[in-house]
């Protein structure tokens, strides 16, 4: 029996969907995260042969310098519209005035002092610190659980950084595994919890989108008075601390710096605007912290820190304020960013012939095996989907093939095999057509080009909150799928891939 418990709703600070979902939150390929565990014996493996990281990944404290100290990293990607030279109220061009030397070419980097990964664990039994929640290497570490409830725990730390309700803290003696997430929710912070509070904090710890996460017991936070945070780490290649880098697992939700970094990027989600841009090797830096600070392409950062994060497949850094950034105004511009145009507008007209009832974008395991999308044939008679397609604003596209019989469904997916694609039994395949997972697009075209249904889905309310593996589900075939509202998180699980009702009747 398909869902119909509603879930409660919760709006995530996001920017309205934009149509084309090419370049969205959940589009790029997976992203490979180090372990606690991978990542100290990779970094030690590399120290103790002294190699060079392979051409184009990021390199190690083993590696000689550490990093460019400014050189190809700071070349960035082609700018999509740099525009023209600055003009006074629609006047002509002026002159503009002289740029620092560092927007010709930056300065060398400090280079890096080696960072201590070696584990600080407690002894067996002994009182659980954030050490011990976090690296795997440690006698008491344990799984930690994706939802509540999560480990119990109690501990003493210093407050970090301020993030809106959400804060960061870390043990005194900070260094890598040292800090966690405070997750707050709705809940404002106590009042006294500024950074550098001494807290006690009561509560569980969850593993939530692979990020380490704390929750307060209702009065479980106690400030107990003042202390000076640890001192960010230094890291002269930002690469380590974007995708794929070897210190994002060791140093998330440490108090991190880097230096000498250009801003590459204004407008990353385009043409989605989710507030970051990126600077130097790729690194993500996210105004959760809602700093003065207005990016431009070209822009030199003499100093950046923050609190390194992890949240919607990206690792990103948060500022802690104004001072976390030092900037040089290299006489750039923002990004120009322009939705592309989808193939038919959000309210166009649609034959209705099958609709779109279930969306899988954010299965348990691999996305490219068992995403899928079911569609519903609501009418009496089969219909003969030969020729027809599914696909993205983007154009990504899906072939279709067969007949749907009356009152019954036609589920694609990335896998045949029912095990690859995680307990779905799919009647045809995705193809190149892909799902982001917070926010996308699934169009269905007939053999003649006609709009048959489409669904701009989204993780903003009115559209329902969910958690890795639940599919959105509409639970009446007469509900309008174009509205948020009328869609549910999957309950039930259907297989190893999540929860949702793939292929099953409605009653």
């Amino acid at each position: 029996m398909r869902s119909s418990n509603p879930l409660l709703l919760t709006a995530l600070v996001l920017a309205a969907f934009g149509c084309d979902d090419s370049t969205a939150d959940g589009n790029t390929p997976p992203v490979f995260r180090f372990d606690a565990g991978d990542a100290g014996r990779l970094i030690a493996d590399a120290e103790a042969d002294a190699a060079l990281p392979d051409e184009g990944a990021p390199p190690t404290d083993a590696t000689p310098g550490g990093g460019d100290g400014g050189g190809d990293l700071d070349a960035g990607p082609t700018p999509r519209d740099q525009g023209p030279g600055p003009v006074i109220d629609g006047g002509p061009e002026v002159d503009a005035a002289p740029l620092d030397p560092v927007c010709e070419m930056l300065p060398e980097r400090p280079p890096q002092q080696a960072i201590d990964l070696s584990p600080r664990c407690s002894e067996r039994g002994g009182d659980v610190t954030v050490y011990d929640l976090r690296d795997e290497r440690c006698p008491d570490f344990e799984q930690l659980p994706s939802r509540a409830p999560g480990r119990e725990v109690e501990l003493e730390l210093i407050v970090t950084a301020l993030l809106r309700n959400d804060f960061t803290a870390a043990e005194p003696e900070g260094g890598p595994y040292g800090s966690l997430f405070v997750f707050m929710g709705d809940t404002a912070p106590p009042a006294g919890l500024v950074r550098g509070a001494r807290v006690r904090l009561t509560g569980q710890v969850i593993e939530f989108f692979t990020l380490t996460e704390f929750i307060p017991d209702r009065d479980g936070i106690e400030v107990l008075g003042m202390a000076e945070p640890p001192a960010p780490i230094y890291v002269e290649d930002p690469r380590r601390l974007a995708d794929e880098g070897d210190l994002t697992e060791p140093l998330e939700s440490v108090h991190v710096e880097v230096r000498n970094v250009r801003v590459d990027d204004t407008a990353p989600d385009c043409p989605m605007d989710f507030g970051m841009f990126v600077v130097s090797g790729g690194l993500r830096v996210d105004d959760v912290t809602e700093f003065a600070y207005e990016p431009n392409r070209r822009d030199v950062l003499r100093r950046l820190d923050g609190v390194l994060h992890y949240s919607f497949e990206h690792n990103k850094l948060f500022p802690l304020d104004d001072a976390s950034i030092d900037a040089v105004d290299c006489g750039g511009i923002p990004d120009k960013c322009e939705e592309s145009e989808c193939p038919v507008e959000v309210d166009a007209r649609e034959s209705a012939r099958l609709i779109i009832s279930e969306i899988q974008s954010d299965p348990r395991g691999a996305d490219d095996t068992r995403e899928f999308v079911e569609l519903y044939n609501p009418g009496p008679n089969p219909v003969d989907v030969t020729g027809w397609y599914v696909q993205s604003c983007a154009g990504n596209r899906a072939d279709l093939a067969g007949t749907v019989p009356p009152r019954d469904y036609h589920v694609i997916a990335g896998s045949r095999n029912r095990d690859e694609a995680g307990g779905v039994r799919a009647d045809g395949l995705m193809g190149d057509l892909f799902l982001p997972n917070e926010a996308g697009s699934v169009l269905v075209f007939d053999a003649d080009g006609t709009l048959v249904d489409q669904v701009r889905y989204s993780n903003v309310a009115p559209w329902p909150e969910r958690r890795p593996g639940e599919s959105l589900e509409l639970p009446a075939p007469a509900a309008d799928n174009r509205d948020g509202a009328a869609w549910l998180a999957g309950e039930d699980e259907y297989g190893e891939g999540g929860f949702g009702t793939p292929g099953r009747p409605y009653q």
